[in-house]
């Protein structure tokens, strides 16, 4: 990859953390092979700017399975932040989605959301993936209920990209990665429950939330829901139209003059 593309960023183990929350036995062995990826990386280019990328909202502790008491968020951040001290990078980046757990409304989110990880040890941050959904999402419960899990607009969507871009230009970010420029599913998809409006895109539905169980959790539900969770974070729609306040702000910023 790096020959082909010549990248001036490279993501060596994309949200490594989220492995860690899920087999921490094996914690120190996925650590090896990052930093031997990290060294092989920098043996080839020693100028380019190398990483893994750390998924914030569970490393903050805004995720049941990191930290099961939300009023030890701040101890639970200090024993995740152990976890990936020995990682070896030259950025700390960051993937959050904070639509997905933490946050209703990009106000609510702190102002440090951005610099809170990387100030432990004074490293520079960057954003490696982040997006917010421009619609409501309703997906269908195994039961066949239908239930609205996300009741969003595009003004949503802008309000995070503006809390994004701003919170870069203030914190000096050097790097900032929206999850797509466009939209992956058509809009409609998001609050189809049940799905009828077109039939190639309710069977992708359909197989995207996979055979009937009698195992209870709702599993056709959750397969769904993560289907669709991302669907909408796109600056322009499905069919590549600009949306008419997501799409501006981007410009806006990318219209910004570069300085050394």
């Amino acid at each position: 990859m790096i020959d082909q593309f010549s990248p001036l960023y490279l993501n060596i183990a994309v949200e490594v953390n989220l492995f860690f929350d899920n087999c921490l036995g094996s914690a120190a062995g996925v650590i090896d092979v990052s930093n031997a990826a990290y060294a092989l990386a920098k043996a080839k280019n020693p100028d380019l700017v190398t990483f893994p990328s750390i998924q914030i909202d569970h490393l903050y502790g805004y995720d049941s399975s990191t930290c099961p008491d939300a009023g030890q968020r701040a101890a639970c951040f200090q024993n995740l932040y152990a976890q990936i001290a020995p990682l070896k990078r030259d950025r700390f980046a960051m993937s959050t989605y904070p639509i997905l757990g933490v946050a209703s409304d990009p106000s609510q989110l702190p102002g440090d959301w951005f610099t809170r990880g990387a100030a432990v040890a004074g490293e520079t941050p960057l954003i490696a993936e982040t997006g917010w959904i421009s619609s409501s999402l309703i997906a269908q419960l195994d039961d066949g209920a239908c239930y609205t899990v996300f009741d969003d607009v595009e003004a949503d969507e802008e309000a995070y990209l503006d809390f994004v871009l701003s919170s870069a230009a203030k914190d000096d970010l050097d790097l900032v990665n929206w999850w797509s420029d466009r939209d992956l599913v058509v809009s409609q998809l998001m609050t189809a429950c049940p799905c009828t409006f077109d039939a190639v895109w309710c069977e992708v539905l359909d197989i995207a939330r996979g055979p009937a169980t009698d195992g209870g959790g709702d599993p056709q539900f959750y397969g769904e829901l993560e289907f669709k969770a991302f669907g909408t974070m796109g600056l322009r729609d499905y069919q590549g139209n600009p949306k008419p306040t997501v799409y501006p702000r981007w410009q806006k910023a990318q219209a910004l003059p570069l300085s050394r």
